[in-house]
């Protein structure tokens, strides 16, 4: 929120929390809004559930590890 306040410009930005025991990726966009004289006068803030893509990038990840590893190991063969 710092940064979103000193820059005047929109942030994102992406946290982890827990409901009923499960992870969940709550991302936050943060946009401020300007009275006439230019003074933030409020935020909107818009959350987005972004669970399922975090588990894609991680096994993403993992399978790309994967592949390099094999890789790898079929060039020392």
């Amino acid at each position: 929120m710092q940064n979103c306040i000193e820059s005047g410009n929109s942030v994102s930005y992406t946290t982890e929390t827990f409901k009923e025991n499960k992870k969940l990726w709550i991302q936050t966009n943060l946009t401020p809004i300007f009275d006439y004289e230019g003074e933030i006068e409020k935020f909107i803030a818009i959350d987005a559930d972004v669970t399922e893509i975090k588990r894609a990038e991680v096994t993403i990840s993992k399978q790309q590890k994967n592949l390099v590893d094999s890789i790898k190991y079929a060039a020392r063969i």
